[in-house]
Formats: C-alpha cells, structure tokens, sequence
C-alpha cells in the first residue's frame, strides 16, 4: 500500500507543469516570445520584409525569399521584453525566418513569399498601448509598427 502512495505521489508531481503551453490557443497565430536577451540570436535565413499589417494586436508579416516552396518555411517573433517609457512606448522584437534549408543544399532562384502572424497580445498590454514595436528584420534592417488602443 505504501508503494502505490509513493507512486501516486510521483505521478501527481510529474505530471504538473509550470510551463507557458497552458494558455489559451491564439486566434491570430503563435505568441511573440519573451526571452531575458536576444544578443547572441541566429539571425536565420536572408528575406526581405514585404508587408507588415495589424489588427489589434496581431501582426502579419509577409517575407519574400528565393525558395520553391514556402510551406517549409517557418519563423519566430522574439524581443527581450524591454520597453521605453516614453509616449508612445517603445519596443523592439527581431523576426527571425528559416528556410528549412539542409546544410549544403542548393536554393531554389524563384521568389517566393509567405505571411506570418503573430499575437503580441501577452506583450503589447492595454497599459502599453499606444506603442512604436521597432521590428528588425535581416541584417539589423528594422520597420517601425504603431500599435494603437
């Protein structure tokens, strides 16, 4: 008896989690990722910055590379969480777009674009609004984004 207490103790314990994969799904895509820096950070594959739009506080980025199918391609939306008091707040996130590209391979010559959309909802709070997001996209090229109430 003493052993299935212990066991249910372990599997009550283990079973918990304090990660963040418990909030609620996104309407507008995956959340912007807060991290405690991003010097340092993979600057991912070439792309250029095509179209930036916003609804609220959702984000869409479209990026064109050269690449034969898109479908592959995925990104991420990063910023150290750092935000300037000044009005409106500023702030700055780095997009970072990989290719899924195998080491060596040959790239496709053809342009091609892909949107991305991202929900800064978790970041971009009622009390930081209206906020100027500094977005910086391949080799420190950045587009400056004003979030409104």
């Amino acid at each position: 008896m003493k052993l299935f207490f212990m066991f249910l103790l372990f599997l009550f314990l283990t079973s918990c989690s304090d990660d963040e994969d418990n909030r609620p799904v996104s309407d507008c895509g995956p959340y912007i990722e807060i991290l405690s820096s991003t010097d340092g950070l993979d600057p991912g594959d070439a792309f250029a910055l095509a179209d930036i739009s916003t609804e609220g506080t959702c984000l869409s980025i479209e990026v064109s590379a050269t690449g034969c199918n898109p479908d592959d391609w995925t990104a991420e939306l990063v910023t150290d969480g750092a935000v300037a008091e000044s009005i409106p707040t500023q702030t700055n996130a780095r997009f970072i777009l990989d290719r899924q590209l195998p080491d060596g391979a040959s790239i496709c010559q053809a342009i091609a674009f892909k949107t991305f959309t991202f929900d800064l909802s978790d970041y971009l709070t009622p009390g930081a609004l209206p906020s100027n997001l500094r977005l910086v996209g391949p080799a420190d090229t950045a587009r400056v984004i004003l979030f409104e109430e």
